[in-house]
């Protein structure tokens, strides 16, 4: 060995202890994302642009699905849905014009309940009977008239016993004889001393108001009756959208309950005053509740679509690229999505928003209308944009070291 190598021998053992120290010092090696991917264990790239900012993540299949990354499509709004998707909450109510109380008509006292709450009753089914001693009266009074204006019959007192016939049969109408009940006590049917107590219609029975054996007087309540079929859903729509509301709008009622059922309505009638608490208005939806998922008191959520107002209808029509509100993300005064540009690669990106932004800040908003940054087609990221911030803060700290 000539004297230059052995010069040389240290000074290249030194090197290589120096890499051999440095790569200790960084934590070994790095993963490649297949050798992550075999083990189960989710691995990310950071790619950065030249002025060292961090812009880029690329994770494994394995780290997408363990964040929940979900995307959907930047689009163009069309003619019909240019504007707002807002969300309100909302609360199940029954209709009023199908709600009743089921009362008797007369006086007496409620010897027996033939229903009870929670039961369905077809439409003039018995739900009560009242033993009713002005009942038992108006059916002899009928009766009796019947037999006068037999005896009258071909006389000239005729008219008048044929009056009182008919008076008589209106007043057991009122107390809720059918024409058919009135016919059996015209052919000889004995006087009933139990006034029955029918349902108006076909309904729930969703509360007790009195118990058997209680007096009760005309119109005193039994039993409340919904008729279920359709309902109001009362949506909690904030002050700002006033001017966007219409009767007749179309809405979709989604429930907690109900994960993927969807109901579609219109709004029925907007209230004329708003709380002065929260600040919101309260429109009225109504929706067919065929398959009985509704029940009133539940909590809803209700989707109407509004116009964009004065300079957004503008920023729309020169370029109405819609993304939907939960992709943005905030950063102190900057505002900035996640476009997936390639399978599990995902590009951070500056955008500004239209001028409806402030409309952005409030509770409810589901779109907005983009200005820059994204094209139509892509897609963004609407789910599990919270982990790839974290991944390019951490990428941040480390240029920073």
């Amino acid at each position: 060995m000539t004297e230059h190598a052995l010069h040389i021998w240290p000074r290249r053992t030194l090197m290589l202890l120096a890499a051999v120290a440095l790569l200790v010092a960084c934590g070994g090696p790095r993963e490649v994302p297949g050798d992550a991917a075999e083990r189960g264990s989710p691995s990310v790239e950071v790619g950065v642009e030249p002025d060292s900012v961090p812009t880029r993540v690329v994770l494994t299949e394995a780290a997408a699905v363990s964040a929940g990354i979900r995307t959907e499509e930047a689009r163009r709004a069309d003619g019909a849905s240019e504007g707002m998707l807002v969300e309100a909450p909302g609360q199940v109510e029954a209709d009023p014009s199908r709600t009743a109380f089921i009362s008797p008509r007369a006086a007496g006292r409620l010897e027996r309940l033939t229903a009870v709450v929670g039961d369905r009753v077809a439409a003039d089914q018995v739900v009560a009977w009242v033993m009713s001693p002005a009942f038992t009266t108006a059916q002899t009074d009928y009766r009796l008239a019947i037999r006068r204006a037999t005896l009258l019959a071909d006389t000239p007192d005729s008219a008048g016993a044929q009056a009182l016939t008919r008076a008589a049969g209106s007043r057991l109408r009122m107390f809720g004889l059918s024409d058919a009940q009135l016919a059996q006590l015209a052919g000889g049917g004995e006087p009933s001393a139990m006034l029955p107590v029918t349902a108006p219609f076909e309904g729930s029975l969703v509360e007790g108001m009195t118990l058997a054996g209680a007096s009760v007087e005309p119109g005193t309540p039994i039993f409340r009756i919904i008729d279920l079929s359709e309902l109001d859903v009362v949506a909690d729509v904030p002050e700002r959208f006033l001017a966007d509301l219409h009767v007749g709008q179309g809405a979709v009622v989604s429930l907690a309950a109900y994960p993927g059922l969807r109901l579609h309505g219109r709004v029925e009638r907007i209230r004329d005053e708003l709380d002065p608490t929260t600040r919101t208005i309260e429109a009225i939806v109504h929706v067919a509740n065929r398959d009985r998922a509704l029940r009133p008191g539940m909590f809803a959520k209700v989707q109407l679509q509004v116009r964009a107002g004065g300079a957004s209808r503008a920023a729309v029509a020169e370029a109405p690229l819609v993304i939907p509100a939960a992709a943005v993300v905030s950063d102190v005064d900057q505002r900035y999505v996640f476009v997936e540009t390639a399978p599990y690669t995902f590009e951070r990106r500056l955008i500004e928003l239209a001028s409806n932004d402030a409309r952005f800040g409030g509770v409810g908003v589901k779109e907005v209308v983009v200005h820059g940054g994204i094209r139509s087609g892509e897609r963004v990221v609407v789910e599990g944009a919270f982990t790839l911030k974290s991944e390019l803060a951490k990428a941040g700290f480390a240029e920073e070291e």
